[in-house]
């Protein structure tokens, strides 16, 4: 894992934590080079890409509705 402030790829997770109803895998991270804490979710495939696919519809109305339907 990545550290989102400094890059690094020296990180460990301090905390996991799943949650059988949605199926998500919540963890804790703090970067060894630079102690930032930071948070990931681990979501499953399937969820994924239904989210992608919700966002290119959100993105299709929202050009639609900025160019008045042209």
């Amino acid at each position: 894992m990545r550290c989102p402030y400094c890059d690094s790829q020296n990180t460990r997770v301090l905390h996991t934590r799943r949650n059988a109803e949605d199926k998500r895998t919540y963890r804790r991270n703090e970067c060894n080079d630079c102690g930032e804490m930071f948070s990931t979710i681990e979501i499953y495939r399937e969820e994924y890409l239904q989210a992608k696919h919700n966002q290119r519809k959100l993105n299709n109305i929202a050009e639609f509705l900025i160019t008045g339907g042209k």
